[in-house]
């Protein structure tokens, strides 16, 4: 319970993930966006 109440704040505010300096590395990596993510792990 202790842990709950310390990572509820974390939730309260969208977070914003830059991949820049990851893409910069990783050229050819396809990034998945969140709508084809989603259905991606929900279809097992």
């Amino acid at each position: 319970m202790r842990e709950l109440w310390e990572l509820l704040p974390r939730y309260e505010v969208d977070k914003l993930f830059v991949s820049d300096k990851f893409k910069r590395a990783f050229p050819e990596f396809k990034v998945t966006t969140y709508a084809e993510g989603v259905p991606a792990t929900r279809a097992e």
